[in-house]
């Protein structure tokens, strides 16, 4: 049997009420030569991905990940299990559009690209956003401070032996990003400037790690450590000043948010007001704000 041009990674943990979304969307792909490796991370009790979501399609495989403690995890068993010349996720939540896997692949194809990003329209309680969708390369610095956000945007050419680091519980998906970067010797990174993916945060969660401040603060500092010296100084600064503010924001405390505005604004300018300013109303507690992201 051939090998599939491109291997999806879906992991999920007890919760087959959104799951099915997430695979009605890869089964309406305009690609079709895929497969689909839902990793299933759920408690006995609530693994119903194979009896009651996942389709009757050769395409699909459930692999039982039951001893895995986190996300990093749960993609590391599927990336163990894939096949596919090419990489990419799904989150169990979010949702791709129809175009998503074809468009990808023509732009590596066309650029030569091993890594290549997209755009997503981000669901949020009472808006939506778009992330990705004004450029269609990323450079230099850029790399550190504006690629990346979500593993559904990655596509990438399988590398043997190289995952997730598991010693994170959130942010492991931009550490896995800076190592791709780092692998391939990128400097720029193509982007398909439109919205392939639809992410939902207006999810509720269960044990919703990447809210977990020190679990973000630790992920921060390995990549900045790690991958932060293929940047610029001044691209140093901005990310872990960002990575500061964050942490203070998952804390609950605005005034701490508020007191690192000025090396906020002196590292990445005013245009990173906006950033800071959902800082603080998070911070505050006022997350049902229509502006928060």
């Amino acid at each position: 049997m051939a090998a599939p041009l491109v291997s999806v990674i879906l992991p999920t943990r007890n919760r087959p009420e959104v799951v099915a979304r997430a695979l009605a969307s890869l089964r309406a792909q305009t690609e079709g030569d895929f497969e689909v490796i839902v990793v299933d991370n759920s408690d006995a009790a609530l693994s119903r991905v194979g009896s009651d979501v996942a389709p009757a399609d050769p395409r699909f495989r459930i692999v039982r990940a039951e001893a895995v403690q986190n996300a990093a995890g749960a993609r590391n068993v599927g990336l163990a299990a894939a096949m596919g010349e090419w990489i990419t996720f799904l989150d169990d939540d979010d949702a791709y559009r129809p175009a998503k896997l074809a468009r990808q692949i023509a732009l590596a194809r066309r650029m030569d690209a091993p890594v290549v990003l997209c755009g997503a329209q981000i669901h949020l309680r009472e808006r939506t956003r778009l992330r990705h969708t004004r450029a269609a390369r990323l450079s230099g610095d850029e790399l550190l401070n504006a690629a990346g956000f979500a593993t559904p945007l990655i596509l990438h050419r399988r590398v043997p032996g190289m995952g997730f680091d598991e010693g994170l519980f959130a942010g492991e998906d931009l550490h896995y990003l800076q190592g791709l970067f780092a692998h391939f010797g990128m400097v720029t990174a193509h982007v398909v400037p439109e919205p392939l993916v639809d992410v939902y945060q207006d999810v509720v969660a269960r044990d919703r790690t990447n809210l977990r401040a020190d679990a973000g603060w630790r992920a921060a500092r390995r990549t900045w450590g790690q991958f932060g010296p293929r940047y610029s100084a001044a691209a140093r600064r901005l990310f872990i000043v960002r990575a500061l503010i964050t942490r203070a924001k998952l804390q609950g405390r605005p005034g701490l948010v508020v007191a690192r505005l000025r090396a906020l604004v002196r590292a990445g300018g005013w245009q990173e007001m906006r950033f800071a300013l959902n800082a603080i109303v998070v911070g505050a507690g006022w997350r049902r704000g229509r502006w928060i992201t």
